[in-house]
């Protein structure tokens, strides 16, 4: 879970931080490898996936509408500012590999460095398909007295 603050004012609406914990909705979690609603999805065991129940009482018809990296468990590196996680489609999640929710083969990684106090995230993807990343964060702008928002920096995915 992720939290940032600019002079000591939150920008993140915690308020959302129970749901996060139960179904990774919202703080920071991982798209991964797919963003959005599909009309049919491949035929799993998908009370396997604790997630799936909170969903369907959203009204969340893809059991993963964000992709499986918020679920799964990452392989992890770290080194001196920078900490680098790795996963594959071949990795498990409750029995299945990554790659089945979606039909397709991937390979990620996601590293974040801390570099003259400020926080560079990269994404490295390869897929046998097209893939969506990013992290999805809900602001809380209406209590915050300034217009800061995060900014982008370099190669567009």
């Amino acid at each position: 879970m992720s939290r940032f603050s600019v002079e000591g004012e939150q920008l993140l609406d915690l308020r959302r931080e129970q749901l996060f914990l139960e179904y990774r909705k919202g703080l920071g979690p991982i798209i991964l490898p797919f963003f959005g609603q599909r009309r049919k999805f491949p035929e799993l065991d998908y009370e396997r996936f604790p997630h799936v129940e909170h969903l369907r009482k959203s009204k969340v018809r893809d059991p993963f509408q964000h992709g499986v990296g918020r679920y799964a468990s990452w392989i992890f590196e770290e080194k001196d500012n920078k900490v680098t996680g790795f996963l594959r489609g071949d990795d498990l999640l409750h029995g299945y590999k990554l790659k089945e929710p979606h039909g397709f083969d991937f390979t990620a990684s996601l590293s974040y460095s801390l570099i003259k106090g400020t926080l560079e995230i990269a994404f490295d993807v390869a897929a046998d398909h097209t893939v969506a990343t990013g992290i999805h964060f809900y602001y809380d702008l209406k209590k915050s007295r300034r217009r800061t928002s995060p900014r982008h920096v370099g190669k567009g995915l």
